[in-house]
Protein backbone atom coordinates (compact mmCIF):
# COMPACT_ATOMS: atom_id res chain seq x y z
CA UNK A 1 0.00 0.00 0.00
CA UNK A 2 1.45 3.70 -0.53
CA UNK A 3 1.30 6.33 1.48
CA UNK A 4 -1.43 8.28 1.41
CA UNK A 5 -3.94 5.11 0.02
CA UNK A 6 -6.59 3.94 2.64
CA UNK A 7 -7.59 0.36 2.97
CA UNK A 8 -11.22 -0.23 2.23
CA UNK A 9 -13.37 -3.02 4.36
CA UNK A 10 -15.73 -5.08 0.95
CA UNK A 11 -19.27 -4.52 1.86
CA UNK A 12 -20.44 -7.89 1.91
CA UNK A 13 -18.28 -8.23 5.19
CA UNK A 14 -20.17 -9.31 7.59
CA UNK A 15 -20.09 -7.99 11.70
CA UNK A 16 -19.71 -10.39 14.08
CA UNK A 17 -21.42 -10.08 17.31
CA UNK A 18 -20.54 -7.59 19.77
CA UNK A 19 -18.06 -9.01 22.89
CA UNK A 20 -19.95 -11.18 25.30
CA UNK A 21 -22.90 -11.28 23.14
CA UNK A 22 -24.17 -15.28 22.96
CA UNK A 23 -24.65 -16.70 20.06
CA UNK A 24 -27.51 -19.24 19.60
CA UNK A 25 -27.46 -22.26 17.38
CA UNK A 26 -30.25 -23.17 15.36
CA UNK A 27 -31.32 -26.33 17.17
CA UNK A 28 -31.66 -23.90 20.59
CA UNK A 29 -33.66 -21.51 18.55
CA UNK A 30 -35.64 -24.55 17.68
CA UNK A 31 -35.94 -26.08 20.60
CA UNK A 32 -36.49 -22.97 22.72
CA UNK A 33 -39.49 -22.13 20.59
CA UNK A 34 -40.77 -25.38 20.27
CA UNK A 35 -40.56 -25.87 16.41
CA UNK A 36 -39.01 -28.07 13.83
CA UNK A 37 -35.89 -27.65 12.15
CA UNK A 38 -37.43 -27.21 8.88
CA UNK A 39 -39.41 -23.89 10.08
CA UNK A 40 -36.34 -22.02 12.10
CA UNK A 41 -35.16 -22.39 8.58
CA UNK A 42 -38.35 -21.40 7.13
CA UNK A 43 -38.14 -18.10 9.35
CA UNK A 44 -34.52 -17.40 8.36
CA UNK A 45 -35.87 -17.72 4.59
CA UNK A 46 -39.17 -16.00 4.99
CA UNK A 47 -39.39 -14.12 7.87
CA UNK A 48 -36.85 -12.28 8.46
CA UNK A 49 -34.62 -13.90 11.25
CA UNK A 50 -30.89 -12.64 10.84
CA UNK A 51 -28.04 -15.49 10.90
CA UNK A 52 -24.34 -15.43 11.11
CA UNK A 53 -23.11 -17.92 8.24
CA UNK A 54 -19.19 -19.21 8.54
CA UNK A 55 -18.17 -21.66 6.66
CA UNK A 56 -20.86 -24.53 7.40
CA UNK A 57 -21.58 -23.49 10.90
CA UNK A 58 -25.00 -20.97 11.40
CA UNK A 59 -25.99 -19.20 14.38
CA UNK A 60 -27.68 -16.32 15.23
CA UNK A 61 -27.21 -13.63 17.30
CA UNK A 62 -28.92 -13.52 20.75
CA UNK A 63 -30.30 -10.30 20.42
CA UNK A 64 -31.23 -10.99 17.08
CA UNK A 65 -33.48 -13.80 18.05
CA UNK A 66 -34.82 -11.69 20.69
CA UNK A 67 -35.73 -9.06 18.88
CA UNK A 68 -37.42 -10.96 16.42
CA UNK A 69 -39.28 -12.72 18.76
CA UNK A 70 -41.22 -10.57 20.61
CA UNK A 71 -42.29 -8.81 16.70
CA UNK A 72 -43.51 -12.21 16.15
CA UNK A 73 -45.56 -13.13 18.76
CA UNK A 74 -48.92 -12.19 19.71
CA UNK A 75 -47.81 -9.70 21.85
CA UNK A 76 -45.81 -8.20 18.88
CA UNK A 77 -46.54 -6.54 15.30
CA UNK A 78 -46.46 -9.53 13.38
CA UNK A 79 -48.86 -11.65 15.81
CA UNK A 80 -47.26 -15.21 14.48
CA UNK A 81 -46.44 -18.36 15.69
CA UNK A 82 -43.59 -18.72 17.55
CA UNK A 83 -44.01 -19.69 21.07
CA UNK A 84 -40.75 -18.83 22.71
CA UNK A 85 -39.37 -20.45 25.77
CA UNK A 86 -36.09 -19.59 28.38
CA UNK A 87 -32.99 -20.53 26.44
Amino acid sequence: MKTGETMETPPAVATGPAPGERLLTLAQIRQAAGVSEVTVWRWTRENGLRVIRCGRFVRCRESDWLAWLTKHTSGGEGGGEAKGKEL
